[in-house]
């Protein structure tokens, strides 16, 4: 909980900074029913959580999952998994902290603050260091004054300085977590004698009425499975890809919008060492002339070490778009390992290096034409399938079966009769191809009365299926399994006998018997464990996890069984040697473990101390307004100048 805290505390710094990265920022909707400015959401204490700030860190909240989703995430779909009662419950935490913090008269200096922006890498400029136009525009971006954005890092502090304060409360858990290092490092020794059910031999044939009754007993085993008769039909990228028949036209001009696929332009290694003053950068040309190393000359004058000169691998258009077309001209006559004369541009007086020159390439239109041909086909065919899936989607809401949505749209309609849930016949033959499995697996998902859906297949098409006929479960006739039914008789008489041999060999063993002698009389293997850690059962070799569980159980001396993990017969283990863990073992080990254990304290602590301020501190939320803001034409945040709205 604690480590989700003091996340929040800079979530807003982060989320506020998003604006470096989107053009623009407003809030979603359409209507204009009312704006939210003046409005609380929330109020906690004296403290009141507006609705522009709720507004604003939710659409920011939204913009950052859709960034990571790949802009297919929207404000309906975070509405609807509970985001803005996420953004709301931060809101009222990060507010009840503020008030504990107004109580106790913690706050903020203006020295602090001023501290903690500086050292914001956002609001760093070009040369380095703070830049208060860099930091102004940040904030404009966002439609925040400084005066706003300053008063939030104040409160931040003063978080930061409450719980800095329930950190130093914490005592260490160092005994409590040597303790626990100990008992993960204890490691121990067994005697294990195994008792298979398949060494069981001797048995006695049964008679056909005591396998008749094992047919009806354990039915179970004898059942056919479900079966369903079903209608299906596929739109697939690929079926459409391959119906495009395209032009030498088409592709060559297919060919020219896609040319920057096709050529790398010339590339030049620049180095780069700005001055602000036209005689210092001329000072620094000079001395290079008569023979000084660029990069020490560099970091002489300007304090620049030799890393921060590499500007990389650069194009004609690259040095154009962020010095200037002379800058680029220049540069691209410059020979490798020369420099150019001093240019000035917005930065300031610049010298370049070439460090390498690498030519451009270009694939001609033959070169490509294959490889475009099945790029163009593939594009134009999922706009084909997009376009026949909309009008598949008109059909199902007119209520139309799955033959006359097929017919409607010439796509082709398959049928399956009898396929299980895994898409095999009642021969157990895989009936369609592999890509339809999915498909046979999702019609056991509906049932004759579901509506036609479009889902969604693997390699980015749809399907619909339709159940026509289900065939529950029946068990099998005893004449057609009788083979089937005698081989599970006899394997489970086996393990039956084994488990009996196994419980009187526990009993022997807990009187004292050798384990080889009781092997002797019921059969099985006996075998010595490896030395066993408690935290690492499964890294052991030859023992099962849940042999490893029972031995770490048991007391020095104790026996006791388990089922085997193979599932054939049993194991009686009993333990023969315990070496206790030493939390000297690893004193890195050991540290991270009393780290870890540390926060895990803090983090009671923390929740009990914030329950302790919440039953001191009214709170009171608008949820008619939340409502009200939460829906398509709800509250519109008033934008930045310049904004655009959200769509």
């Amino acid at each position: 909980m604690l480590k989700s805290i003091r996340k929040g505390l800079n979530s807003f710094v982060v989320l506020a900074l998003m604006g470096l990265l989107i053009a623009s920022f407003a809030i979603w909707g359409i209507g204009d029913i009312f704006t939210a400015r003046g409005l609380a959401v929330a109020e906690v204490g004296q403290s009141q959580i507006l609705a522009t700030d709720f507004l604003r860190r939710f659409q920011n909240r939204v913009r950052a999952l859709s960034t990571q989703l790949g802009g297919d995430f929207d404000t309906q779909q975070a509405i609807a998994m509970g985001l803005h009662q996420a953004v709301l419950a931060e809101l009222i935490q990060k507010a009840t902290l503020d008030e504990e913090a107004r109580v106790l008269g913690i706050r903020g200096t203006d020295m602090q603050v001023a501290t903690m922006i500086r050292e914001m890498d956002a609001f760093e400029g070009i040369f380095g260091g703070f830049d208060k136009g860099a930091y102004e525009s940040a904030l404009f971006r966002v439609g925040l004054t400084p005066q706003q954005f300053e008063n939030d890092v104040r409160l931040d502090i003063a978080r930061l300085q409450l719980l800095r304060a329930v950190d130093a409360a914490v005592p260490q858990p160092g005994l409590y977590a040597r303790t626990i290092y100990a008992f993960r490092k204890e490691q121990r020794r067994a005697k294990v004698l195994t008792i298979p059910a398949s060494s069981v031999s001797g048995l006695e044939v049964p008679d056909e009425a005591a396998l008749m009754e094992y047919h009806q007993t354990n039915s179970r085993y004898f059942m056919t499975p479900e079966y369903r008769d079903i209608s299906y039909m596929v739109l697939s990228p690929a079926d459409f890809a391959g119906e495009m028949d395209l032009s030498d036209d088409e592709l060559r001009e297919e060919y020219e919008i896609r040319l920057d696929q096709y050529v790398t332009p010339d590339l030049r290694g620049v180095e780069l060492v700005t001055f602000q003053e036209e005689s210092k950068a001329r000072a620094f040309a000079t001395r290079y002339a008569a023979g000084e190393d660029f990069a020490l000359l560099a970091e002489d004058l300007t304090g620049f070490t030799a890393e921060e000169l590499v500007l990389g691998e650069q194009s004609y258009f690259d040095i154009e778009e962020d010095f200037s077309e002379l800058a680029a001209e220049r540069l691209f006559e410059t020979p490798l390992n020369g420099v150019t004369a001093p240019i000035q541009t917005l930065f300031g007086w610049n010298i370049f290096r070439v460090t390498k020159i690498l030519p451009g390439s270009a694939e001609s239109f033959e070169e490509v034409r294959d490889a475009l041909v099945r790029e163009v086909a593939q594009e134009r065919g999922l706009d084909a399938m997009y376009d026949v899936s909309g009008r598949v989607d008109d059909e199902i809401a007119g209520g139309a079966p799955i033959e006359d949505v097929a017919e409607a749209t010439s796509v082709e309609l398959l049928r399956e009769s009898r396929v299980t849930r895994s898409g095999t016949d009642a021969e157990g033959n895989l009936v369609g191809s592999l890509a339809h499995q999915p498909i046979f697996s999702k019609a056991f998902e509906v049932d004759g009365f579901t509506e036609l859906e479009l889902f969604e297949t693997a390699d980015g098409g749809f399907f619909l299926v339709q159940v026509n006929d289900v065939f529950p479960p029946r068990l099998k006739p005893f004449e057609e399994i009788r083979d089937q039914a005698l081989t599970l008789f006899y394997a489970d008489t086996r393990q039956r006998i084994a488990g009996e041999n196994a419980n009187a060999a526990l009993r022997a063993a807990g009187n004292g018997q050798d384990f080889a002698s009781i092997a002797a009389t019921y059969g099985g293997t006996v075998f010595q464990t490896p030395l066993l850690q408690r935290d690492n059962i499964r890294g052991q070799s030859g023992v099962s996890s849940s042999v490893g569980r029972l031995i770490f159980s048991l007391e020095k001396g104790g026996v006791d069984l388990e089922r085997a993990a193979t599932g054939d017969g049993y194991v009686v283990v009993q333990v023969t040697e315990i070496i206790a863990g030493d939390h000297n073992q690893s004193r890195e080990e050991l540290a991270q473990l009393t780290q870890a254990m540390k926060e895990e304290l803090t983090d009671d602590l923390m929740a009990q101390y914030q329950a302790a301020v919440q039953r001191d501190i009214s709170l009171s939320i608008n949820q008619p307004l939340i409502d009200a803001m939460m829906t398509p034409d709800g509250l519109i945040l008033p934008a930045s100048p310049g904004a655009i709205p959200l769509q």
